[in-house]
């Protein structure tokens, strides 16, 4: 008897939508758009094998929120294909539809489902999420410029870090643990290496200087969160 006696090949597997997406996108997920095994959350987790490094990473997020957790920081290294955006995603949809993780692990879905955080999410590859001086993201009453700006619109919060966005300076750790404040949040950062390469290898010397104030920005970003209820996870090229 061969394999086919014994397993059942899932039907989006045979869907030629998913031929033609390499690897999914935060972005998209984020925006409810995509393909639906990455979109909908309960086809997302019964689809999803989950490994211990995967489950080591949501228990870890789920405890820095709670405020029980030591570390706030969690770097993902992988090469191109590894998995980092798929655990971003878990982590996502972890956190906007626990009842969806309940079917996996009842445990671990009690626990977002109690702290209930914000979320936060920036994808490098997104003029929407990461928005950036030369495209700024129009709003009605005001521009976000850049990717601190993003992440101090998401939170409710532009008023914050309206002088930063506005002149593009990296925001101090100060003025982030203020714009976090105690409430429980997750930040979400894909791609931000590249994001930030495509200015510090920009002709125009004011986009150089953004893509160094990106690099500072993640820097005191990730001081920031020490002592706090927020949970930071950052996909890195392995090579970083």
């Amino acid at each position: 008897m061969g394999v086919k006696a014994y397993a059942k090949a899932r039907r989006e597997l045979f869907d030629e939508r998913l031929d033609e997406q390499l690897a999914p996108s935060l972005a998209e997920v984020y925006a409810g758009r995509g393909h639906e095994v990455y979109a909908n959350a309960d086809l997302f987790f019964e689809g999803t094998h989950f490994s211990d490094s995967m489950r080591r990473v949501l228990r870890g997020v789920a405890e820095a929120v709670r405020g029980v957790g030591a570390r706030k920081v969690f770097p993902l290294f992988s090469l191109y294909g590894g998995g980092k955006t798929h655990l971003l995603i878990a982590i996502l949809h972890a956190v906007r539809r626990p009842e969806a993780l309940a079917r996996v692990d009842a445990e671990l879905a009690k626990v977002y489902a109690e702290a209930r955080p914000r979320l936060v999410v920036l994808d490098g590859e997104s003029d929407e999420l990461c928005p950036n001086p030369a495209k700024p993201l129009d709003l009605k009453h005001y521009a976000v410029r850049t990717i601190w700006g993003s992440m101090a619109h998401q939170l409710g919060r532009y008023d914050l870090l309206k002088v930063e966005d506005e002149r593009v300076y990296a925001p101090s750790v100060e003025a982030i643990r203020r714009l976090l404040g105690d409430e429980p949040t997750v930040i979400l950062v894909d791609e931000i290496a590249k994001y930030a390469a495509r200015f510090t290898g920009s002709p125009d010397p004011s986009l150089q200087g953004y893509g160094r104030g990106v690099i500072a920005f993640i820097e005191s970003l990730a001081r920031a969160v020490e002592g706090t209820r927020t949970a930071l996870v950052v996909t890195l090229p392995l090579e970083v």
